[in-house]
């Protein structure tokens, strides 16, 4: 996020992802933003989206695809892609009743 993202429409804040604007689905945008905000400290993504057992994994997959591609990714972006994974893991096992993976947690990923 970056402040040519935000726009201002009357007494309402909208962001805006300008390399892929178009209208499209409001889920799948909420899917993609939520990892992210619990990096940052947001609540569960399960709390907001219960029914992203079509995103999560997706978004996972997206995530390890990339982080096989990492020639020259700095470190920093390595371990974010990383505890991604992680996040979004969790999130789908949530959404589909399973158990809690017995793996590492993002949050002590490097």
């Amino acid at each position: 996020m970056r402040s040519d993202n935000i726009c201002f429409l009357d007494n309402q804040v909208v962001f805006v992802d300008w390399s892929c604007a178009a209208s499209g689905n409001k889920n799948h945008d909420l899917a993609t933003l939520l990892p992210t905000l619990y990096l940052e400290g947001s609540p569960s993504r399960y709390k907001i989206m219960p029914d992203g057992s079509n995103y999560a994994p997706a978004l996972c997959a997206g995530h390890i695809k990339r982080l096989g591609e990492r020639n020259s990714m700095p470190k920093w972006l390595v371990s974010v892609f990383k505890k991604l994974v992680a996040i979004e893991l969790e999130w789908a096992v949530e959404c589909l009743g399973l158990e809690k993976p017995d793996g590492i947690s993002w949050d002590v990923i490097d």
